[in-house]
């Protein structure tokens, strides 16, 4: 599967700072290996390292990561367990500046340390591939909300049982 949606940067996806929150719901498929790509606001369009502002990619297919770009690199905090493959899953994931919480169909799964500031830039977003194209996330995505704060668990419990 190589479909992707590319979104113009815009002051809406261009969010910057140290609070940020993603929700989706999401249903991976087998990959045959490597890491997916599901969504990210890209530092560059040159494939070098740092690769986002901000991006959510699944480690194999199946673990969730949350990258945040800084000038010295890319940082990522792992949820440490897999998503379930060919099943709706609802992730959130909230950002404040020092760690990332993981939270699976409502439930806070784990906290990750992460210290980083996210970095406006001018780039894309794009759902479903990295900037150039060559890793993309193989399955489906629904409701994908990016909010410019965090997110309280029961604001997340809200979002997952509210439809647009």
């Amino acid at each position: 599967m190589n479909d992707y949606l590319t979104v113009p940067n815009s002051a809406s996806l261009n969010i910057a700072g140290t609070a940020l929150t993603l929700t989706l719901w999401i249903k991976p498929q087998a990959l045959a290996g490597g890491d997916s790509v599901v969504l990210g606001k890209f530092w560059n369009t040159t494939m070098t390292s740092p690769y986002y502002q901000y991006g959510l990619e699944l480690a194999g297919g199946t673990v969730p990561v949350f990258y945040v770009g800084t000038t010295s690199g890319q940082l990522g905090a792992f949820m440490g367990s897999a998503l379930t493959l060919d099943q709706w899953s609802h992730l959130a994931v909230v950002f404040n500046g020092s760690q990332v919480q993981y939270y699976l169909n409502g439930a806070l799964v784990t906290t990750v340390p992460l210290s980083a500031t996210i970095t406006a830039g001018s780039n894309p977003f794009r759902f479903g591939a990295d900037i150039s194209t060559n890793q993309f996330f193989k399955g489906s995505l629904d409701e994908v909300r990016i909010y410019n704060r965090t997110l309280t668990a029961q604001e997340i419990q809200t979002d997952m049982t509210t439809p647009f």
